[in-house]
């Protein structure tokens, strides 16, 4: 953008060059001329502003650029701190399955109660859900218990 404003300054000034050298009289060629400048003057003028407007575009992309790089490097900081494996997770996913094949009871931990699949092999499958509300410890306790009879 820069470049064709450039171009389009030098053009203007070459035309305006031009019609000043079709003038023979010198009193038409100085007025001639004092009028080229004041155009050639203008003109330049005009193109200080585009540059100067250019300029603050240009500033304000960068600093755009420069907050979508600060994003990217926060995002893939979270990224790579969401990809870095738990310590727990192995523990509690053997905790878990050890639970299960003791128990062959298979929790529901999306559920703030207590609840989940009972699985038997004579029995079949049984789901449960015992509230803390109704029952007390010993009581959910004892019917997980009797479930597994």
């Amino acid at each position: 953008m820069a470049e064709q404003l450039k171009v389009q300054w030098f053009r203007d000034a070459i035309d305006i060059l031009r019609n000043i050298s079709n003038f023979h009289e010198p009193e038409t060629q100085c007025a001639a001329l004092v009028e080229g400048r004041e155009m050639l003057t203008k003109k330049m003028t005009e193109w200080q502003a585009k540059l100067g407007e250019l300029h603050s575009r240009n500033e304000e992309v960068d600093d755009c650029l420069e907050a979508i790089e600060e994003q990217l490097h926060s995002i893939k900081t979270q990224k790579e701190t969401l990809e870095k494996p738990d310590p727990d997770e192995g523990f509690l996913k053997n905790e878990l399955s050890l639970f299960l094949n003791v128990s062959s009871i298979l929790p529901d931990l999306g559920d703030p109660k207590f609840s989940g699949t009972y699985v038997d092999k004579q029995k079949g499958v049984k789901t449960f859900k015992f509230s803390a509300d109704e029952m007390t410890p010993f009581e959910i306790c004892q019917a997980a218990w009797d479930m597994m009879k």
